[in-house]
Order: structure tokens, then C-alpha cells, then sequence
């Protein structure tokens, strides 16, 4: 089955669900898929795709007597230290919500682009062997940051990490704890993690190390 047809079956059943008032269910199906896309299946995310699941995330509409259950559902179901993991669309929006903040208040807040490669500065192509990196780079990064910082899959090899009141002298050593956490128990990994860093306030400049309006880095 085609990443399109896919898509339109996810849809469909979110639509079937809205028509029988099954909110919850319709929310979850949402969940799921986005999951499905930019997780399960790695794919890099396109502007068109994430114009598709802006649509579908504005058909989920609760009546006035699920405000109850709106509530239970915006808080965490697993409470835990570290950074908060969460969906690419998700973290998109909070990035956003973050630019404007920052434009008021001038706090300072940068964006890492964590990647695992093959050593020599190429992406990893090894399938088997970025999948367990990619599991443990995950698992490091919700270890090594703090409760305030978010992040998120950006691919099947890439992380994007949202470090919030911090500077560019700091996110170096941040990347370093990272590193030493990843490569705990299997020495060689150190080599096989690069980054980028880019204060949010400067993404958009031509000059910024991460960039997400070229052909290979769009969301």
C-alpha cells in the first residue's frame, strides 16, 4: 500500500469516528498515525504532509460536554525526568508558539539537530545498525536533558531538540553529555553522532546551520 493510500485510510477512519461522536477515538487515530508516519516508517516530513495532518488535526472537534475529558487528556500519561518527547507535528507547534514567545521577551533559546552517521560524516546505511543508535540516541536524550527541553524524531537518523534559556557556549557541553550518556557501554559510538546548533531567533537567516526551507529540510 502506497504512503498516500495509507494516509487517506488513516483519514477515513477519523472522519468514521467523528460522524459517531467517538471523539476520543477519533483523537487517538490521529495520534496513531502521525506516530505511524514520522516514527515507524521514517519518513521525511514534506510541507504538503504536514498541511494534510494540519486538516485532519482540525476535524477533531469536541462539544461543550467533553471539555472533561479535553482536560484528562492534556495531561501526561507517564510523568517522567528528562526531556519531553513528543510527535513531529507537535513538537512544530510548540516551536512556533516558542518563536513568538521569544520575540517579546528575548530569552534565549537554540534548536540542536542531533545525527547519527557512519563515522566519517555520512548518513548511516546500515538499517539494522541505525535502528538500534537511533533506539539509544532516544533514550539518551530524554535521559540527558532537562524536564523544560523538548525533542522529537525528525527522521529515521535525526533528532531535533528544543533547549530552552540556555546559550551557545552551553549547548556544546549539552551535546558532549549527550554524547558521553550514548556511548556509555560501546566506546566507538562517540563517532558516530554529529550536530548542529542554531539559535531559534536565527533559523530562518541563509547563514544558520539548520534550515528548514530547502529541498532537504522541510516540515
Amino acid at each position: 500500500m502506497s504512503r498516500h493510500a495509507s494516509y487517506i485510510r488513516q483519514s477515513v477512519r477519523i472522519d468514521c469516528y467523528m460522524a459517531l461522536n467517538r471523539y476520543k477515538d477519533a483523537v487517538q487515530e490521529y495520534e496513531n498515525t502521525a506516530k505511524l508516519f514520522f516514527e515507524e516508517l521514517g519518513i521525511r516530513p514534506s510541507e504538503h504532509m504536514m498541511q494534510q495532518f494540519e486538516q485532519m488535526s482540525s476535524r477533531l472537534n469536541y462539544k461543550p460536554q467533553e471539555l472533561g475529558d479535553i482536560k484528562e487528556r492534556l495531561k501526561e500519561d507517564d510523568i517522567r525526568g528528562g526531556a519531553f518527547y513528543c510527535s513531529l507535528p507537535s513538537f512544530r507547534d510548540s516551536y512556533r508558539l516558542v518563536s513568538r514567545i521569544i520575540e517579546r521577551n528575548g530569552q534565549s533559546v537554540y534548536l540542536m539537530l542531533c545525527s547519527i552517521t557512519n563515522g566519517k560524516g555520512m548518513p548511516m546505511d546500515k538499517p539494522d545498525k541505525l535502528e538500534v543508535l537511533s533506539g539509544e540516541l532516544q533514550n539518551t536524550i530524554q535521559q540527558c536533558l532537562r524536564k523544560g527541553d523538548s525533542f522529537t524524531k525528525y527522521s529515521p537518523s535525526q533528532f531535533l531538540i528544543l533547549l530552552v534559556g540556555t546559550n551557545k557556549e552551553n549547548c556544546s557541553m549539552i551535546f558532549d553529555r549527550i554524547q558521553r550518556y550514548f556511548s556509555r557501554e560501546h566506546k566507538s559510538w562517540k563517532q558516530y553522532l554529529d550536530y548542529f546548533v542554531s539559535s531559534v531567533a536565527e533559523v530562518d537567516r541563509q547563514d544558520s546551520p539548520i534550515q528548514f526551507n530547502t529541498e532537504n529540510k522541510t516540515w
